[in-house]
């Protein structure tokens, strides 16, 4: 889905009639806390761009990224002093993140079975009457991580 707008530059969104995706984002017609906080600092930050960021998960993506960071880069500090923070002690934070967040239904954090912080894969159909995708299955996790 990051790379929606240019697979409807090159396929006519008609021909994606049906088309099915899995991705690890809520989409931005869902409700609650998370995508009105995306939404809100997409507005204060990219206003200019976010008819075009609307259109992939890029920025939802990013946005989750940039709060694991921040929350393992407080942890991280706080272990050792924000002042001595290395690149390992940000590995072993990010390592030991384990974070709940609405929206989403399985925890960001790594387990011994799956090195992969966010699990839930959530499965969408391309719908062209509606020009968007519609939420076919909630998070799954995929049988390849562990699922």
């Amino acid at each position: 889905m990051a790379f929606w707008p240019l697979v409807k530059a090159a396929v006519p969104p008609a021909d994606m009639e049906g088309c099915v995706s899995g991705m690890f984002t809520p989409w931005w017609t869902d409700t609650g806390s998370w995508v009105t906080e995306v939404r809100a600092a997409m507005e204060k930050y990219r206003s200019d761009e976010a008819a075009d960021l609307v259109q992939a998960t890029g920025y939802i993506m990013n946005w989750a990224y940039g709060k694991i960071l921040v929350d393992a880069l407080r942890r991280a500090a706080d272990k050792v002093g924000g002042e001595n923070v290395t690149g390992m002690d940000l590995f072993e934070a990010i390592r030991e993140t384990d974070m709940t967040v609405e929206g989403w239904t399985y925890p960001w954090k790594i387990s011994p079975d799956a090195n992969v912080l966010m699990r839930g894969v959530r499965l969408y159909e391309y719908r062209a009457s509606e020009e968007d995708w519609m939420l076919m299955e909630d998070y799954v996790i995929p049988p390849s991580l562990g699922g």
